[in-house]
């Protein structure tokens, strides 16, 4: 689940000194304007795990970006993470 990967990488945060995340988007004309469909990812720590995040589906129940953990991540804090 989005909160499970969130916590995940919130365990990593306190516990690295540097996270390393791969991220790729699929989507229709994936611009300002187009619409975000998925959204895989995999962490530094076990690179074989992919997190295969279905934004259509995620839309539904929640905005995926802003759902957080009680530490505060989300995926609008990793994408937005200038380090």
């Amino acid at each position: 689940s989005l909160l499970k990967m969130l916590q995940h990488i919130d365990h990593l945060y306190c516990n690295c000194e540097q996270l390393i995340v791969a991220v790729d988007f699929e989507g229709v004309e994936l611009n300002r304007h187009g619409a975000l469909c998925l959204v895989q990812m995999t962490i530094h720590d076990n690179p074989a795990l992919v997190y295969v995040l279905d934004i259509h589906v995620l839309k539904r129940a929640c905005n995926p970006f802003e759902l957080a953990t009680p530490g505060g991540t989300s995926m609008k804090s990793i994408l937005e993470d200038g380090e």
